[in-house]
C-alpha cells in the first residue's frame, strides 16, 4: 500500500469472517493483528471481519510498503450436484475498501476443476493431483475475483477484439434440477386442447433433449460477443483482451473487472426446452441481466 498521509500506525482492513488471519509480516517482522477477537461464534457467521494491524512506525506520505497476510479457511460455496462458487466474491482476500490496485494472483485448485479470474491468464499447468494457475491484472483494477467449478467452455471473438468467454457447469443446482419438469417459479401451464372422444389422439412428440453444457456455453458467448461489440463502439474500447462470464446460484450477477458472476438462471431459461417459465423471468434472465452486467465493464471499472 502506499501511505496517503503521515502518521498512521493502525490500518484496518476487511475479510470473511469464514477465514482466519494467522499472521501478519511486513519485512519479515511480525506486526500485531486483532481480527474481531471479541465476536462469539454466532455473531462470527454474519458480515464481514475487521482486521487491526499495528505497524512498527508511522506511516510516511509517498512511500510504499508491503505486507503479508497468512489466513486460511472456506469461502467456495457448494449448491449440490457438483455446482461450486465462491461465496465471499469481494472480501476472500484482506482489503482496504475498493482502493485501485495492481493484482498478481496465483492459484492452486484441483486438476478436475477449472477457474475463471480476472486479468489474463499468463500460464497454468498440472502438478499432481492439482492444478496451478498464474493470472495478472492489465493494469490497475478496484477488486479481483474468481469462480470456480466443473466448467465447459466457450468462446467468441467479435470486432471490438475482444474474447468473450462462457463458462458453463456441467450439472444444475438441485433447486433447478427439481424445476425443470414442473416449471420454474412464476411459470404457467399450457392449456392441453380439447378432443373430441371419437378422435384418436395423435402419439406425444417425442422430449426435446436437454441442450449439453457445451452448447449452452456455445450459444451464449454467440449471443453476448455483439453486446461486447456494440457497448465498444458506443462508449469506447475496454483496457482488457478477455472477458469472462461465470455461472453463480442465485437470482443475481455481478461484474467484476473482467469477470462477470451471472446467475444460473440466465444459462438454464434460455435454452432448456423443458423449462417452462414466464415472460417477465425470460425477459429478465436471458436479456437485461447479461447485458446489465456486462455494461458494468464500462460503467463501473472503467470509469473509475
Amino acid at each position: 500500500f502506499d501511505g496517503v498521509q503521515s502518521g498512521e500506525r493502525m490500518l484496518a482492513f476487511h475479510i470473511s469472517r469464514f477465514l482466519h488471519v494467522s499472521l501478519v509480516e511486513m519485512g519479515g517482522v511480525k506486526l500485531l493483528a486483532y481480527q474481531n477477537e471479541g465476536l462469539s461464534p454466532e455473531d462470527a457467521l454474519h458480515g464481514n471481519d475487521q482486521i487491526t494491524v499495528v505497524l512498527p512506525a508511522p506511516v510516511l506520505r509517498g512511500l510504499h510498503y508491503s505486507m503479508t497476510f497468512h489466513y486460511a479457511g472456506n469461502v467456495i460455496g457448494d449448491a449440490g450436484h457438483g455446482v461450486l462458487y465462491v461465496g465471499a466474491r469481494g472480501i476472500w482476500y484482506p482489503q482496504r475498501g475498493f482502493r485501485v490496485a495492481n493484482y498478481d494472483l496465483t492459484f492452486r485448485i484441483p486438476r478436475k476443476l477449472s477457474l475463471a479470474a480476472t486479468g489474463e491468464r499468463l500460464s497454468e499447468g498440472e502438478a499432481g493431483d492439482w492444478r496451478i494457475s498464474h493470472w495478472k491484472s492489465q493494469g490497475p483494477i478496484r477488486v479481483a475475483g474468481f469462480n470456480i467449478g466443473v466448467y465447459s467452455e466457450s468462446s467468441a471473438k467479435g470486432a471490438s477484439g475482444i474474447t468473450l468467454t462462457v463458462y458453463a457447469n456441467h450439472g444444475l443446482e438441485p433447486a433447478l434440477d427439481a424445476n425443470r419438469n414442473s416449471g420454474l417459479p412464476g411459470a404457467s401451464t399450457p392449456p392441453v386442447p380439447s378432443v373430441r372422444r371419437h378422435e384418436p389422439q395423435p402419439p406425444p412428440p417425442p422430449p426435446t433433449p436437454s441442450p449439453t453444457s457445451a452448447e449452452v456455453a456455445s450459444q451464449m458467448a454467440r449471443d453476448l460477443s455483439p453486446v461486447v461489440d456494440y457497448f465498444s463502439k458506443t462508449f469506447g474500447p475496454l483496457p482488457i483482451n478477455n472477458l469472462r462470464v461465470s455461472p453463480i446460484p442465485g437470482k443475481f450477477g455481478q461484474g467484476w473487472p473482467g469477470l462477470i458472476y451471472l446467475s444460473t438462471l440466465s444459462y438454464l431459461l434460455p435454452y432448456d426446452p423443458s423449462a417452462q417459465s414466464s415472460d417477465r423471468l425470460d425477459v429478465y434472465f436471458r436479456s437485461l441481466l447479461p447485458v446489465h452486467e456486462i455494461a458494468h465493464q464500462w460503467w463501473g471499472h472503467v470509469v473509475i
